[in-house]
């Protein structure tokens, strides 16, 4: 399943909308590398100098990968992470993340792949 971040969102209107998500589906999730105090996090946007990437519990997902072997890719690469999704309970203002994805593989993306998943409106 390719993940959509829009079906994240914990609040009364969205509430995720995904019929689709639970815990313990291999998902294909696209989004930004980044880095918190628990480790690798995957965001929607990346931000930028003035502006940066909001930190919101519903549009964060901790990605656990495979191996303790360092991933070569920097913070702000556009990746495809892949593996097991998990939901986790807290609170969607706060800056924790309320999803996990373990047994990573995490790869940067090339245009032509998300082009595959993707159409331009």
């Amino acid at each position: 399943m390719v993940l959509n971040w829009e079906s994240l969102i914990r609040d009364p209107q969205h509430g995720l909308a995904s019929g689709d998500l639970r815990s313990g589906i291999p998902v294909l999730a696209l989004g930004y590398l980044d880095t918190d105090p628990a480790g690798l996090v995957l965001l929607p946007e990346t931000g930028n100098l003035m502006h940066p990437a909001h930190r919101f519990g519903d549009q964060m997902i901790a990605v656990q990968t495979r191996t303790d072997r360092p991933l070569h890719i920097s913070a702000g690469t556009l990746v495809w992470a892949s593996g097991t999704f998990h939901m986790l309970d807290g609170d969607p203002t706060a800056p924790q993340p309320l999803y996990r994805i373990s047994e990573a593989d995490v790869k940067p993306a090339t245009p032509a792949e998300v082009a595959r998943y993707f159409r331009r409106r």
